[in-house]
């Protein structure tokens, strides 16, 4: 208890010290936490990195700091392991509940967090219905019901585009609030260019302050120069032999699929034996493919094109997600693939499964 008292105490002397720099202070108490030191961290480049830490005591701990701007953070363990997340920001907050029930943590003090938590409901309610429809697809799956499971797939759509609009009808309402670019950014990979851009485009206020405003910039301006309708951009990347082949050598003969994906990636390999079909198909038409791996082991990578018949031009730079022509291609997620017509025009985005083959049926008579 006196450790404590001189923590909080050192806190009011931190504070009634200070200059008029914005601060912010956190007391909180959390329940059936087995470390010495709680950690905020914050994600960046994919990784967790530490923000501020402070001792914990009887689960009571307390905060002291300064941010730029409100942003996304979580509470994390001795590791950096994650486990509760909320909006920082320069005000007195409180948190409080049980580490083993982190879903019943309460935050107050922020109004942004109060935002976001008012989205986590609603989202939940998603979450659960598409986590009801995934117990059904395994079901379905295991006994081989082709019918039941296009029937899955098709309701599982509906609920990914409840999730979409629910994102966007949160940033067409709080246009100014800083979580409507951190949530913009969160599902940036399922948006087209034109959605990114309306809705990058209503942000104002605290909102244009983030970093994820700033990082929604540059993703919208990479977007733009990629987007259907714009001539490809060309890359040089090196092939299983450590020969360097440029996207210039493979276009100008006909339709050209750039396909983005990943031996480690789940549904890349689901989607696999999709673009082979098209191009045993197509391939005597004019139809070619590049695949671009975002691998970082070039066993894994190689083993995957032999596994999957991946006949085709294969290229990497082994640098996982800082694959450059995926940074080019302003790529998000995978699989995802751009298709550039005989005269060097990008004439469609991520078009995968019955798409692909319906796309190069029309485009190939």
């Amino acid at each position: 208890m006196k450790k404590i008292f001189f923590l909080m105490l050192c806190a009011t002397m931190l504070v009634a010290c200070s200059d008029k720099k914005p601060y912010y202070n956190i007391t909180g108490n959390i329940a059936n936490y087995d470390d010495e030191i709680v950690y905020i961290v914050e994600r960046v480049n994919r990784e967790y990195v530490r923000v501020n830490q402070t001792p914990i005591l009887n689960g009571q701990f307390v905060f002291n700091g300064s941010v730029d701007a409100p942003k996304m953070v979580s509470l994390a363990t001795e590791n950096n392991t994650p486990f509760f997340s909320f909006f920082l920001e320069n005000t007195s907050m409180n948190i409080s509940g049980d580490k083993n029930n982190v879903k019943e943590i309460i935050v107050s003090g922020s109004k942004n967090n109060d935002l976001f938590v008012q989205y986590k409901v609603q989202r939940d309610v998603l979450e659960a219905k598409s986590d009801s429809l995934y117990a059904l697809y395994k079901e379905a799956a295991a006994i081989n019901d082709e019918a039941r499971l296009n029937e899955l797939n098709s309701e599982f759509d509906v609920v990914e585009q409840e999730q979409d609009n629910l994102i966007l009808s949160f940033v067409d309402t709080n246009p100014e609030s800083i979580v409507s670019p951190y949530l913009l950014m969160s599902k940036s990979y399922a948006f087209s260019f034109d959605t990114m851009e309306k809705y990058f485009g209503l942000l104002s206020g605290n909102a244009i302050t983030s970093k994820e405003y700033f990082s929604l910039k540059e993703l919208v301006d990479k977007m733009k120069m990629v987007a259907v309708g714009q001539p490809f951009i060309d890359f040089t990347m090196n092939d299983v032999n450590d020969n360097p082949v440029s996207l210039s050598q493979l276009t100008g003969k006909g339709y050209l699929l750039v396909d983005f994906w990943a031996s480690w990636c789940g549904p890349c390999r689901h989607e696999n034996p999709n673009v082979v079909k098209a191009y045993e198909l197509f391939h005597d038409k004019g139809f070619d493919v590049l695949g671009v791996s975002l691998d970082k082991e070039k066993e894994a990578w190689i083993n995957a094109i032999a596994k999957d018949g991946l006949t085709w031009t294969n290229v990497s730079d082994l640098k996982y997600w800082e694959n450059a022509a995926a940074d080019v291609y302003a790529v998000r997620a995978i699989p995802s693939n751009v298709l550039i017509s005989p005269d060097g025009i990008i004439i469609e985005r991520n078009i995968t499964g019955p798409k692909l083959i319906e796309t190069l049926e029309k485009l190939c008579k």
